[in-house]
Formats: structure tokens, sequence, C-alpha cells
């Protein structure tokens, strides 16, 4: 059976073994797109980006997983052999920051040193310091795995999250996703070499949820890029929205089920 999986990518492929003015840069200038970084900062940030590129790729499978979190928990999983990882399919979803865009580079140019092709997919508006925008993200997140995992799913493709590495706030959504869209997710177990395994059994809405949805598809509709107010989704119930202040959002459940809800109509 062929794998496909699924890495949420942070930026421990920068931060591992770096010096500790780099690593305070790197932090400080975390949530920054491409524009947003001064001529200056863009140097230090490419000198950064072309050590750690050429250190990578000449690094050998240990030394690869030391410097990212993420690539040891694929190394670990593949059991150190990479010819089987060639065979499969491997997506790096990143956020839209430039250091996140750069790190699913580099990961990706260490695939392609050891013949496997990491696919980096950008997941918009996943913001580390703005909640609202962040749960926008979380529902782009949602929405990428509902356009994409089903078809490999009906291929019969083992569907696998390497929950590994990535922002912490990210692996808590990846974790509920995982028990819609994977058939297994793991993680390295602590500071051991062990990886912790989970099998996930799918599960499903009961139709009354999904009856829900259907009744208000143009209320989950709005919701998609803004907040409304509670009193236009009082038929809703709260396990499928975000409520802040008296104006909600849809939550990841609710997400969830409105693409299931989309691909059934």
């Amino acid at each position: 059976m062929q794998r496909l999986t699924v890495t949420p990518c942070g930026i421990s492929v920068f931060l591992n073994g770096t010096r500790f003015e780099h690593i305070k840069f790197l932090k400080k200038n975390i949530n920054k797109s491409y524009s947003e970084y001064t001529p200056g900062e863009l140097s230090v940030f490419e000198q950064i980006c072309k050590v750690r590129h050429d250190k990578l790729a000449h690094a050998e499978l240990y030394e690869a997983s030391t410097m990212s979190i993420e690539l040891n928990g694929f190394i670990k999983f593949y059991d150190d052999n990479l010819d089987e990882a060639t065979k499969d399919v491997h997506y790096l979803l990143h956020t839209d920051t430039y250091q996140g865009q750069r790190a699913a580079e580099l990961i990706q140019s260490w695939g392609a040193c050891n013949n496997i092709k990491f696919q980096p997919v950008l997941i918009k508006e996943i913001n580390l310091f703005d909640v609202d925008e962040f749960q926008l993200g979380v529902n782009n997140l949602v929405k990428w795995c509902a356009e994409k995992l089903p078809a490999f799913r009906s291929q019969d493709y083992k569907i696998i999250f390497n929950l590994s590495g990535g922002f912490k706030s990210l692996q808590y959504y990846m974790q509920i996703l995982g028990m819609f869209y994977a058939d297994e997710i793991f993680s390295t177990f602590e500071n051991s070499d062990e990886l912790l395994k989970i099998p996930m059994t799918k599960i499903s809405f009961l139709p009354n949820v999904k009856e829900v949805v259907r009744k208000n598809v143009d209320v989950f509709q709005r919701m998609q890029n803004k907040k409304i107010s509670r009193s236009e989704c009082l038929d809703i119930p709260e396990n499928l929205l975000n409520i802040v202040n008296n104006n909600c959002s849809v939550s990841v459940f609710g997400q969830i089920a409105f693409e299931e809800v989309k691909r059934e109509i």
C-alpha cells in the first residue's frame, strides 16, 4: 500500500544548532512576510538560509535528524530506509510567512538530494500572533484536507500525519483533523529516539449535524471570511462555532462538517 504523509512545517530547521544571535533574529521576525523585511534583515536571513541549506545538503541521516524536528520524525518513520520514502507522496504544510516558506523549501531541497519529492503547500492566514486570523487559517487547512486527501484515500493510499514538528497551536488542530482524514498519526516521543504512533479510526458526523449545516449553508458560507453576529446563527449548535463577544466564526468541527456537506451537495 502506498502512503501519503502530511507534515506541518515549523522553523526548527533554522533554529536547531544555530547561533544564539541568529535564533533571536529569527524569533523576532518569525511572522513577517517577504515584503516586511528590510534589506538589511533580508540579507541576514538569506545568509542563515544559505548556511543551513549547505549543511543540510551534505548531512548524513543522523545530522539531518538533529537539524530538523520534522525530518527527525520523518526519517525515523521510515527506519532510516529512505528508498521506501521515494515511493510515497509527501506534503509539507507551511505558513505564509517568509520563514515558513523558506523552511519548507529547505526540507524540499533535502528531499530532492535523497530522491524524495516533498510538495510544499501554503496554508494562508496561519498567523501566530492574531487569534482571529489564525482561526481563518485553520479553516483554510480544513479546506485543503477536504479537497486533497479523500481522493488519495479512495485510491487506497494510507494517509499519515507527521506531527513531530510544526507549531504547537497548529498540532492541536492537526490531531482533530487526523480523526477525519488520517489513518495514522505519529510524533517523536518526548526527547527519545522512539516514535509514538496512533492508528486512527475514521469518524463521521451524526446525520442531524449535517442536516443543521445543510439548512444553514448560506450562513456557513458567509462565515468563511468574516465573523457574523450570534443573532444570525441561532440555529447552529455552539460546538460548530467559535463565539467571542457575541460574534461567530466557524469552528474546526463546523468547517469539517461544512466541507463534507459541500461534497455531498
